[in-house]
């Protein structure tokens, strides 16, 4: 995000979507128990790839552009592809099918309801 930033505003390109994980937390935010512990967890056994998410949406919510940053569980190739994106994370071990995400990407370009918005994808 450090270098797409600065080079969508330089280009005058104003939208973007991005994708992190589940359990990247937006500053302020607050999460439920299972969902901190959750993060406790991920912490130790990822916190690299946790830290690198949250410094993601930080960058873009400080920034000038539109954005929108999806927030997905694990991801899988079973069960349907259809979604509802939601404004709390989904239960730690929830998964969601590729093709769904997929799906609210592209269906996110032209979603003005989530404009500067960190939803959670779900099934």
């Amino acid at each position: 995000m450090a270098t797409i930033i600065p080079i969508m505003t330089r280009r005058s390109v104003p939208r973007i979507i991005s994708l992190t994980g589940a359990a990247a937390q937006a500053p302020d935010e607050q999460f439920s128990t299972i969902d901190r512990l959750n993060r406790q967890l991920l912490q130790r056994v990822a916190g690299q790839i946790l830290d690198d998410g949250e410094r993601h949406i930080a960058q873009l919510m400080d920034s000038e552009l539109d954005w929108t940053i999806l927030r997905s569980p694990v991801m899988n190739d079973y069960g349907s592809s259809d979604y509802e994106l939601v404004q709390t994370p989904p239960a730690p071990w929830r998964t969601i099918n590729r093709d769904g995400v997929v799906a609210a990407l592209l269906d996110l370009t032209s979603n003005i309801n989530y404009q500067h918005q960190a939803p959670f994808i779900t099934r």
